[in-house]
Order: structure tokens, then C-alpha cells, then sequence
């Protein structure tokens, strides 16, 4: 039975703790980025990776043949880019797929290129793996930022957890802020790549399903929430795809904390349809919107911005986010964990380390 390092806090890891003459004894990590007409946001994502003075790295790049200023921006950095394929693909798993096949590392992730890698956030991974020769998956903390880069406090949704609550309650891993073991990468078969909304929170249940998820309370990423990201955009083909992935793994429903936002977007599709006339539709979608009502606030919240400006969804996530990383900080302590009704029977493996709990 594996044992991962304890709580007990330790000084932060930075190129100091580790000089680039003693990394050899670190993990080589393979960061796929897949992109397709990314030039707004791409090279301050290749900043944040080359700024991590992590010597144990190989970067490879997947475009889907981008027809704007990507490639260019690309080639500046070629010299410490691994690989770089520019080709037509079938969506982003398929993209992140490919990526991986070409990986040689020990330890894997992906970047989406308008999301940033935290200031030593490779160091702090590479160390991990390094001293928890066991752990297969860790993850860490994230700030949100919009798209101008502007800071709206740590992603207040990530917590201790497993595959129960991944399944039933909500998606508590921040993609950018997750990394794992190349065998286990393996032996879950990657990516299903039919999905396009949730390919990544399927990924961590079928993960959570065959070993611990390793929670780290330390900032490793910046993820960038804005009007053209398709989770803002998603709609109803969204919120099919979380309730069928919800199903694919036992639930009988969308996990709880996404049911606020699907009641509102199948009662705003049912207003559309009233609008069109299409009475049937409608109806249909008013029960679905129903049959996961959970929190009126919540839902006429929700349905107040999928009425109005498109992706606006973007903005509203990063001002509750907001509202509650303040509230946080104003007693002292974080937020409330889930009640002990929602949560299933801890593993008798710790199930998080602190490396350092430094927040930005």
C-alpha cells in the first residue's frame, strides 16, 4: 500500500531547490498543446512553459491546421519545441490523442493554448512524482483569469476527492492544474474522442475508477475563461454530453453542481423553441429542465445570462468564482467542504500532499 508524503508544510519548491544540474533526478514531463487559430492567446502560454526552468521537459505541438497567425508564433519557439505537427484533425481529443502517441516522458499533461502554466508549477510536479514513487495522478490549485489576464482568485471548486463525487456532485480537477503517470495514461486508453465538452472530466473517472486522485494546495495553472472558449458556448449539446457521461459511469443524473446551469440552458432552449413555434419541443425541454431543478437562485441566475449576450457564461463564472474566493479570504478559512451526506468513504490511502500551500 502506497504512502504519500506528509502535510507537513515545506518550503516552497522553487529552481533554487532544484538547479538545473540536480533535475536529472526528476521525471521527464511531456506537455501536449493542442491548437487551431490560437494567435491571441498562444505566446503567453509558450511563456509560461519556457519560463518554468524545468530542464526535464519536451513540449510537443498539435494544430489542426490553423489558417491565422499561430504557426508563426509557433516557429519563434521551435528551437525548444520538441514537435510540432500542423495537420487536419477530428477535434480536440483526437488532437491530445496524437499528441501522446509521439510522448516519451514519464509524466503527462496537456496546456490548451490560452490557458498559462503557474510560475514553478513544473518544479512543484516533477517533485512530486519524484518523492511519491507510487502516486499515479495529482492535481492543483487554479486562479481564473479572463481574457484580458485579469485575476479572479483561486478556482473555488477544487477539493479533496474521488470518484464518487466526480460522478455525482461536480468536476472538482482543473484541467491545466492536472498531471499524471504515462502508464496510467495508457492503461485508460487516453481520450474517448466523441466527446468534445467533457473529455477531460470523463478522463478523471475513468482515472478516480483505478487509483487515488493526489490533491496539491498549491497554485500550478491560470485558466482562462472568455466568450469564444466552447465551455461557454456549449449549450445544450453541453449539457447532453454531461449527463451522458454521468450515465456512461452509473449516475442516473447530471452531477449536482452542474444541474443549475442545464435546468436553465433546457429552459432556455424551451423559450427558443416557444419562439419558433414549436410547441412539442418546448414541452420537452421545459420537463427536462425540470427534472434537475435544484436551486431557483442559481437557475435565474443562469437563465438571465443564456438569455442575454452570448458567452456570457464566461464572465459570470469568473464573478461568482469571484464572490466566493473573497468570502473565503474575508473569515479566514476556505470554503465549507461538501456535508458528509455527499461525500463516500475516504480511501485508507492519504489521498493529498502539500508540497508548499502558497496561494497567488
Amino acid at each position: 500500500m502506497s504512502q504519500i508524503s506528509p502535510m507537513s508544510r515545506v518550503p516552497p519548491v522553487t529552481a533554487a531547490t532544484f538547479p538545473l544540474a540536480e533535475q536529472r533526478a526528476l521525471p521527464l514531463i511531456s506537455l501536449v498543446m493542442p491548437t487551431m487559430n490560437s494567435e491571441k492567446f498562444i505566446e503567453r502560454s509558450l511563456d509560461s512553459i519556457f519560463q518554468q526552468q524545468y530542464s526535464r521537459l519536451e513540449v510537443i505541438i498539435i494544430d489542426g491546421g490553423s489558417s491565422d497567425g499561430t504557426l508563426g508564433i509557433v516557429e519563434k519557439y521551435r528551437d525548444r519545441i520538441t514537435q510540432v505537427i500542423s495537420e487536419a484533425d477530428d477535434g480536440q481529443a483526437n488532437a491530445i490523442n496524437k499528441g501522446f502517441e509521439l510522448a516519451r516522458g514519464e509524466v503527462f499533461c496537456w496546456l490548451n493554448a490560452d490557458d498559462l502554466l503557474a510560475a514553478g508549477a513544473l518544479l512543484k510536479v516533477g517533485a512530486f512524482f519524484a518523492e511519491n514513487r507510487h502516486a499515479e495522478f495529482m492535481f492543483g490549485d487554479a486562479i481564473g483569469i479572463d481574457e484580458s489576464g485579469r485575476s479572479f482568485g483561486r478556482r473555488m471548486n477544487v477539493h479533496d476527492g474521488g470518484l464518487w463525487e466526480l460522478v455525482n456532485e461536480s468536476d472538482f480537477v482543473v484541467q491545466p492544474a492536472s498531471f499524471w503517470r504515462s502508464d496510467l495514461w495508457n492503461e485508460t486508453g487516453g481520450l474517448r474522442e466523441e466527446l468534445h465538452f467533457t473529455l477531460d472530466y470523463e478522463f478523471y473517472m475513468r482515472v478516480a475508477a483505478t487509483t487515488d486522485l493526489h490533491y496539491v494546495p498549491s497554485v500550478l495553472a491560470l485558466e482562462r475563461h472568455h466568450r469564444a472558449a466552447k465551455t461557454s458556448n456549449g449549450g445544450l449539446a453541453r449539457a447532453e454530453e454531461l449527463l451522458q457521461v454521468a450515465r456512461l459511469h452509473g449516475a442516473t443524473q447530471i452531477a449536482r453542481t452542474f444541474q443549475p446551469e442545464a435546468s436553465a440552458v433546457f429552459a432556455s432552449e424551451a423559450i427558443r423553441a416557444l419562439r419558433r413555434h414549436d410547441l412539442p419541443a418546448a414541452q420537452n425541454l421545459f420537463r427536462r429542465s425540470a427534472s434537475v431543478f435544484r436551486s431557483p437562485a442559481l437557475f435565474s441566475a443562469h437563465l438571465v445570462v443564456l438569455l442575454g449576450r452570448p458567452g456570457g457564461l464566461a464572465k459570470a463564472r469568473l464573478w461568482s468564482n469571484r464572490l466566493r474566493w473573497v468570502r473565503s479570504r474575508s473569515v479566514g478559512r476556505p470554503p465549507k467542504p461538501l456535508s458528509n451526506r455527499y461525500q463516500r468513504p475516504k480511501s485508507s490511502r492519504t489521498s493529498h500532499t502539500e508540497i508548499d500551500a502558497e496561494i497567488v
